[in-house]
């Protein structure tokens, strides 16, 4: 299971909870039919929940930056090799300027 399938079913699932909380306060009163009422806010968090969880479990989305649509394994293959490169850039960095450092005291020497 990837990462925004399991974001995707969080979010349907709170956005779930808001219809079913929308619905008791819809009885008892709570929540009217006033859209510039602050308690209009709760249906339309449910609405969004539930429209980013589907979006997400798609794999689009505006989270899916945060929550990939990659396999657990293939995100340690890619996470791996992120780093082995950036410690390869390291190692290049560190003989750049070890050589650096020998050219310049060859030439301070040669003065």
């Amino acid at each position: 299971m990837t990462p925004s399938i399991k974001a995707g079913r969080i979010l349907i699932g709170c956005g779930s909870g808001l219809v079913f909380a929308t619905g008791l306060a819809m009885i008892s009163g709570v929540i009217t039919s006033d859209i510039n009422s602050a308690s209009s806010l709760i249906p339309v968090a449910a609405i969004v929940f539930l429209l980013i969880g589907w979006i997400t479990i798609s794999g689009k989305g505006p989270l899916i930056a945060w929550f990939p649509n990659e396999i657990d394994s293939d995100v340690v293959v890619r996470i791996e090799k992120e780093v082995s490169a950036s410690e390869k850039e390291e190692k290049m960095g560190g003989a750049w300027a070890k050589l650096e450092a020998t050219v310049l005291e060859k030439k301070i020497e040669e003065e």
